[in-house]
């Protein structure tokens, strides 16, 4: 199969919740949240140089996940129930309680290219509260969005620390990629 040129497009956002017990990671199976805008991610981790006999004697980079921030279209209420833990009330409506904590989850989400899509999971994805705007209407109407930031932190498994991976159109998960539950990787052996 090709492979891409180029990269674009932002489609295909869902979310399986990150459930950790005695150091095992499992995820639930993905729901879709419609209304990808953008996603923006920036590596987090630092060079670290090691100087000797007049030169940079050694160099380590540290990878310690990502940070940035996702723009969607909308909250919709499966999303404040799983990720933000709003409370149900009595009377049917949906509150924002100071004392809960977002969870966890994975992200996945596809990028389009030339060729085929590309789809990537974030394994652990810890989100903020997100924004909350609204602007009058005018003349025309000009959509709001609801943007919140990421932080995604890798999680350790044995020497591992994994933070992403990605599958293209030839790989075996491909198409079972947004309904099953996500899987940490496993090192193929040599």
């Amino acid at each position: 199969m090709d492979s891409n040129k180029i990269r674009y497009g932002f489609k295909n956002v869902y979310y399986a919740l990150l459930k950790e017990l005695e150091g095992n990671v499992t995820f639930d199976t993905p729901k879709p949240w419609k209304g990808a805008k953008s996603l923006t991610l920036d590596p987090e981790g630092e060079t670290n140089i090691f100087y000797a006999d007049d030169i940079a004697y050694n160099t380590e980079n540290i990878n310690n996940g990502y940070t940035g921030s996702i723009e969607m279209a909308y909250l919709t209420d499966a999303v404040k129930e799983d990720i933000f833990n709003y409370v149900k009330t009595k009377k049917g409506t949906l509150a924002e309680d100071a004392n809960k904590t977002p969870n966890p989850f994975a992200l996945l989400c596809e990028f389009t290219g030339d060729k085929h899509g590309t789809r990537h999971v974030f394994f652990k994805v810890i989100p903020s509260r997100p924004n909350l705007e609204a602007n009058t209407k005018e003349d025309s109407i000009e959509p709001d969005t609801t943007s919140l930031d990421l932080t995604i932190v890798p999680v350790a498994v044995g020497d591992h620390a994994w933070v992403k991976d990605s599958f293209n159109a030839s790989d075996a998960d491909y198409a079972t990629f947004f309904t099953t539950a996500p899987a940490l990787p496993e090192e193929a052996e040599e």
